[in-house]
């Protein structure tokens, strides 16, 4: 298995780089705990995010969804190999 990073690793390694998080949520027109919950993967970003996202310079929002949806993938196929391994 692969074992994708969520999303928010990626935001993560932008922010390290002098972004923060606070002032890039303003910038997005985002709520900064909503940023933050996707930021520590705790929730994944939605097609609003993404188009945020876009319009914020921050690659594409194709970009952004191709992430999460490959790392939903690599969930659920982990979940299923534990479930068969169970």
């Amino acid at each position: 298995m692969r074992n994708l990073e969520h999303p928010g690793a990626v935001m993560r390694e932008w922010w390290l780089e002098g972004a923060d998080p606070a002032e890039a949520a303003d910038r997005l027109g985002v709520d900064p705990g909503a940023l933050q919950r996707v930021r520590d993967g705790r929730c994944g970003i939605s097609p609003e995010l993404a188009a945020r996202l876009e319009a914020g310079g921050w690659s594409t929002g194709s970009y952004w969804l191709r992430l999460q949806a490959a790392y939903d993938l690599d969930q659920l196929r982990e979940d299923d190999a534990a479930s068969a391994a169970a």
